[in-house]
């Protein structure tokens, strides 16, 4: 299967890429990636003050170091700015 093909089969349907659920942290893949030019949500963590080092661990242990950054939004990652492929939280990057 192709890069483009298991792209495809990942990505999230249409009618949920503008969703913008400010309980998610938005992750962006960087260029030269597999992934790249593509994003996922993760939810927030609920419990203590540092929620963003919860989620980060998390892309981490996921990802390892393929991906790009961690946002608050859609808006601040740029997702409709550069057009941006929403796809499953996990969709592998190697």
């Amino acid at each position: 299967m192709s890069k483009k093909d298991q792209i495809q089969s990942a990505q999230v349907p249409a009618e949920n890429t503008t969703f913008n659920n400010p309980d998610d942290f938005v992750v962006t893949f960087g260029a030269g990636q597999r992934l790249e030019n593509c994003y996922s949500r993760i939810p927030k963590p609920k419990e203590g003050p540092n929620s963003y080092d919860a989620a980060r661990k998390r892309v981490v242990q996921e990802y390892g170091a393929k991906w790009a950054f961690i946002y608050d939004n859609e808006e601040a990652a740029g997702v409709e700015r550069f057009d941006l492929i929403r796809l499953s939280f996990g969709t592998p990057n190697k």
